[in-house]
């Protein structure tokens, strides 16, 4: 269904990184299973249509191993009583809006919304709570860019960009060794600061090397006499961890060594 408005898109930079490189006694060890947490609170902003309404929308993306755990909860006060809305996204910076579900308000103009991976497959909304699964098209929950509270006329009551949250956390770990190279990745950030670190060990000694974040090469630095390499970067702008769709150490022919791809 089209959105009777546009909402305008936010454009994430690219990180600008600054690259140490040092040697280490120690190989990297592996860390276990993989995870992945993220973590985002964002309010909503008041589209003008009813001057009461405001809310908050959370996201939580917790993965381990087999473990995956998606949820995706709004929080919404100032509407009007027993009154019906509609909430619904944009994806992936498509200009269409997608219906998610129709609730009402309770008699007091709230509403609480909780879509789960695991939740229940019919929603059963009742005294402004609803619970319901979380749709397969919204998944996962980082290609939602935009959530849209709507009245019955088709107007926006409430917005929220999810890429840019007001606070979040991400933590990513992966071994990306191969039958040759021994690697570990690890990802931290949070509204204050952000940092990228690349263990290897099976480089070629003395060879240069390039960490590329979203294809673009963020720096290069030298495997030691022992072919190891240990990199790390620090991310101006911490919230643009949020649009990593990808991290690669090249060689210097730009052949990929080890990479990781995100979410």
């Amino acid at each position: 269904m089209k959105a009777t408005t546009h909402l305008p898109s936010i454009l994430i930079a690219t990180a600008v990184l600054a690259l140490t490189t040092c040697a280490y006694a120690d190989d990297p060890k592996k860390h276990g299973t993989d995870v992945l947490h993220i973590a985002t609170q964002t309010r909503m902003a008041n589209a003008g249509v009813l001057s009461t309404a405001s809310g908050k929308v959370e996201l939580h993306w917790n993965k381990q191993g087999k473990a995956n755990h998606q949820e995706l909860s709004l929080k919404l006060k100032g509407l009007d009583a027993a009154a019906t809305y509609q909430l619904g996204v944009f994806l992936n910076g498509d200009s269409n809006l997608t219906q998610v579900v129709t609730f009402t308000a309770d008699h007091e103009g709230k509403a609480d919304i909780h879509l789960r991976e695991k939740g229940p497959k019919h929603s059963h909304p009742h005294d402004g709570h609803v619970g319901l699964q979380l749709p397969p098209e919204l998944q996962p929950l980082t290609i939602i860019d935009q959530v849209v509270i709507s009245d019955t006329n088709r107007a926006a009551v409430l917005t929220a960009d999810l890429t840019a949250p007001d606070k979040f956390e991400f933590l990513a770990k992966r071994d990306l060794s191969t039958t040759d190279i021994r690697a570990k990745l690890e990802i931290k950030a949070n509204n204050h600061k952000g940092h990228i670190r690349l263990e290897a060990k099976g480089l070629e000694p003395g060879a240069e090397y390039s960490l590329a974040i979203n294809g673009t090469v963020a720096g290069s630095d030298t495997a030691d006499a022992d072919g190891k390499l240990h990199v790390q970067a620090q991310l101006d702008s911490p919230a643009d961890i949020l649009a990593l769709s990808s991290v690669e150490l090249l060689d210097a022919s730009s052949n990929v060594i080890v990479s990781a791809t995100f979410p």
